[in-house]
């Protein structure tokens, strides 16, 4: 029993970690998209 709910928790940890993973790379691919946005208009009034 005791290693079952380990188990159980140790999914649960890995979806958590998931979801938080996957929130990082839409932060990261806003931000990357928002630098190279301003670069982009910044290269071309240049």
């Amino acid at each position: 029993m005791q290693d079952n709910g380990r188990w159980k928790g140790g999914v649960e940890i890995m979806a958590i970690k998931k979801s938080v993973w996957s929130m990082i790379l839409k932060m990261a691919v806003a931000v990357i998209t928002t630098i190279a946005g301003v670069l982009g208009v910044n290269a071309m009034t240049l």
